[in-house]
């Protein structure tokens, strides 16, 4: 059976997967911050 290879084929896709959506979800978080920050800055002032 080649049960073996596609189960460790679909792993490494699930973990690529789920570190990109990581990196997405800080990349976003950061930006969200930042424009918010920006955005404080320019009410602010």
């Amino acid at each position: 059976m080649k049960y073996t290879n596609i189960s460790s084929v679909e792993r490494l896709e699930i973990s690529i997967l789920r570190s990109t959506l990581a990196t997405n979800r800080l990349a976003y978080r950061y930006y969200s911050v930042n424009t918010l920050q920006n955005a404080g800055g320019k009410y602010t002032r």
